[in-house]
């Protein structure tokens, strides 16, 4: 099953965010306006005046739910974020492949040889759509030059 993440944004001044039970509770002035199951919510996005409860922001951290804070007019102030996970070895890898000259000659061979095939399959969406298209012959002359580099 495919899991969807939503983000909540939530504008109105004064609001006030907490939790209960497995939930993230909305109140405005005092009163519930919205509640909503935590698992369905992957980010919450406070613009302006916004109060969170301290037990709300440590359980986003624990769970992994990015709470970020920004201004009224939307820039940018905090962001609240739980421990970082991950394998060190995952991440030590990408540099070992960007020192050793093969590899990464092999990685960019085949992204350059994906891009020159996904502008081909442009152009070629080009000419069949557009039966009048003024410059057919260099299209074309070009489709011929890359066919032989994607081959």
């Amino acid at each position: 099953m495919k899991k969807y993440l939503n983000t909540l944004y939530v504008m109105t001044e004064g609001a006030y965010l907490h939790k209960e039970r497995e939930t993230v509770v909305v109140e405005i002035e005092r009163e519930k306006k919205l509640q909503l199951p935590i698992h369905t919510i992957g980010n919450i996005f406070c613009f302006g005046h916004i109060m969170v409860s301290p037990a709300f922001m440590g359980f986003c951290g624990k769970i992994g739910i990015g709470l970020v804070f920004f201004s009224v007019y939307g820039r940018f102030l905090a962001r609240v974020q739980g421990r970082q996970s991950g394998n060190v070895i995952l991440r030590r890898e990408p540099y070992r492949i960007a020192d050793s000259e093969e590899k990464s000659v092999s990685i960019a061979s085949a992204i350059i040889g994906a891009k020159i095939a996904s502008s081909r399959a442009v152009l070629l969406r080009a000419l069949r759509n557009n039966p009048y298209l003024s410059g057919k012959q260099q299209i074309k002359e070009v489709l011929e030059k890359t066919k032989k580099l994607v081959a």
